[in-house]
């Protein structure tokens, strides 16, 4: 379906099935309460690449060739369920997608009430948690940015939970002295230079959608206020530089 609407880019409208529209119209809120710090049209910037062995930076002229195409206000979404970019931009490869992804895992909104009572998925970062393990309150660990191989802490979740975690310390390569990674900035065209990683507890994953990145972006004082009215969702911040943590209270 992506890939349908990357091609018609700048040419004429997509519909799109029913279930797909509530995930664009979502992005798209949460692009304009940002003001762009999310942007599902960020995947113009495709002249990253972060494969193995991948050392060499884009071309300055060809981030910014490509930054110019990236705006979420060209994104029109109407009543008829059709989906028209108005320039060339590419939606977005992947914010919020591993947490739909491990939603669905355990409830399919139309779906009848899941059998399965007790369970833990783990879909790439994302932790979705339904009921106890054994009596006992499910563990998630939170990773350490500066040292992924360790802890931060630890969750003890029951009920139902999701974790998703966002960082630059997946998929990166070093050039210039500096982390390239992927998680890039729309307004720059290039990686994030806010915190080190983010860690969001919600109770379902369209709470969380989209929030990670956009926290990448905004740093610990526009994650302070972006969270504001926002609290069925709590958060907690490594930075950069000092290592420091900033959390929210249900984090602790």
């Amino acid at each position: 379906m992506v890939s349908r609407i990357n091609r018609a880019a700048g040419v004429h409208a997509v519909s799109v099935p029913a279930e797909v529209m509530p995930a664009l119209v979502a992005a798209h809120r949460l692009a304009v309460q940002t003001q762009g710090a999310f942007d599902i049209t960020v995947g113009s910037l495709k002249a990253w690449h972060f494969g193995e062995g991948q050392a060499s930076l884009p071309a300055p002229q060809e981030i910014e060739a490509q930054r110019r195409l990236v705006g979420y206000r060209n994104l029109v979404l109407d009543e008829q369920r059709r989906n028209r970019l108005s320039s060339p931009e590419r939606h977005g490869a992947g914010p919020g997608r591993r947490g739909q992804a491990a939603h669905s895992g355990g409830r399919h909104e139309d779906a009848p009430a899941p059998r399965v009572e007790h369970a833990l998925i783990n879909g790439g970062g994302d932790v979705l948690i339904l009921g106890q393990l054994h009596g006992r309150a499910w563990r998630v660990g939170l990773r350490d940015p500066h040292a992924p191989e360790r802890m931060l802490g630890m969750l003890e979740l029951k009920g139902q939970a999701i974790v998703a975690s966002s960082g630059d310390y997946e998929r990166f390569f070093m050039a210039n002295g500096e982390r390239q990674h992927h998680i890039l900035n729309p307004a720059t065209g290039r990686p994030t230079h806010g915190p080190r990683g983010v860690s969001l507890l919600a109770r379902d994953a369209a709470s969380v959608n989209g929030l990670g990145t956009a926290i990448m972006v905004l740093g610990s004082k526009g994650a302070a206020k972006l969270l504001q009215n926002r609290p069925e969702v709590e958060a907690a911040l490594v930075a950069e530089r000092d290592r420091s943590i900033w959390q929210t209270p249900g984090m602790t």
